[in-house]
């Protein structure tokens, strides 16, 4: 019922209807099997984000699972994160952070961020409603801080992976304007992922957008096959294994678990990636 609240006019307010119902039927009746728990209240936080009309009461749901007697989780914290994320809120990339430093500062082992945690602020960075060259500097800024927390706290806080990565150079590709300072940056990055090594095919096809085209070529000018205004074709292969071995590692365990050679698919089946110049900018 509380995932089909999404759809209603006012997500928000039906979702709320429902879990004070729940509520008051618990608390009338004392029943263990009617009990509202995390995962009652994380399905109400996902239903209030779908809509992506209320992120504030998305997080408010996490101060209603406290009067409860209990303590918001990661999965909860998520949610709400991806919430703002999501919205069309200016300002959503520091109630983002906000919460990311709750989870950080939180006694609690089951508050812990994780990987999509950091991953979920850094794509909020990325997509930040800025206006001023002031708040364009701050969404690259707090998405670059919010990359080197992850590396810094591995494994504490998870592992820093493609989309960690990914999700900077997209911040730097939508709110710095081309020229050395971009470059610089994006090579930065580029050379702190080849050393976690994670550089795979979203990595390259980000780096693509973020970098000049002068730039793109001195980093990974031997995998480059063709590089036009609309299509992206390289061998990644090609790339020092080191570079790339935690991509290949992830590549490998998906073909075995699905018994399929994914790493042919996704490297084209000669190790040839194709990428459209509308594919490079999701």
């Amino acid at each position: 019922v509380l995932s089909k609240s999404q759809s209603s006019p006012d997500p928000s307010k039906e979702t709320n209807k429902w879990l004070t119902e729940w509520e008051e039927s618990h608390d009338k009746w004392k029943r263990d099997d009617t009990k509202p728990d995390l995962r009652t209240y994380t399905i109400a936080i996902h239903a209030i984000a779908r809509s992506r009309k209320d992120p504030e009461g998305a997080e408010e749901i996490l101060n209603r699972i406290r009067s409860r007697g209990l303590e918001p989780d990661t999965v909860c914290y998520n949610a709400a994160m991806n919430a703002w994320a999501f919205s069309d809120r200016k300002g959503k990339e520091k109630r983002v952070m906000a919460l990311l430093q709750e989870m950080m500062d939180s006694t609690f082992p089951v508050t812990d961020p994780n990987t999509l945690s950091f991953n979920t602020a850094i794509y909020t960075c990325a997509y930040a409603i800025t206006e001023t060259d002031a708040e364009r500097a701050y969404a690259v800024k707090s998405a670059v801080d919010m990359l080197v927390k992850l590396l810094r706290n591995q494994p504490l806080f998870g592992w820093a992976n493609q989309h960690s990565f990914g999700n900077v150079f997209l911040a730097i590709a939508r709110h710095m304007p081309p020229g050395p300072k971009r470059d610089e940056l994006a090579e930065s990055i580029f050379w702190e992922c080849c050393q976690a090594g994670h550089v795979g095919v979203l990595v390259l096809q980000r780096l693509r957008i973020a970098a000049s085209p002068k730039k793109l070529r001195e980093l990974i000018g031997p995998a480059i096959l063709r590089h036009t205004e609309k299509e992206f074709v390289f061998n990644s292969w090609t790339l020092p294994y080191p570079w790339r071995r935690f991509v290949l590692n992830a590549q490998t365990r998906s073909s075995l678990l699905k018994g399929t050679n994914r790493e042919r698919t996704i490297q084209g089946g000669r190790g040839d990636t194709k990428a459209s110049a509308s594919n490079s900018r999701k």
